[in-house]
């Protein structure tokens, strides 16, 4: 009866050791992966919200017409 008892938990026993080992380096990856795209979506908000400026030599230069 022990064999049969050793070889039901085993099972069970190495995915939970697969869980442990490999859970958090997957954990780890999609949270990096899920921020990386929540600040991707935050930038074009606020290039939305925002109108681009000329820089200050350009206008410089159509001032002066040189």
């Amino acid at each position: 009866w022990m064999t049969t008892l050793i070889s039901t938990l085993m099972g069970p026993l190495l995915i939970l050791l697969l869980l442990l080992i490999i859970g958090p380096c997957v954990l780890s990856k999609l949270v990096t992966f899920i921020r990386e795209r929540v600040s991707a979506v935050q930038i074009l908000m606020l290039r939305q919200q925002y109108h681009t400026l000329e820089s200050q030599k350009n206008q410089y230069c159509k001032d002066t017409k040189i």
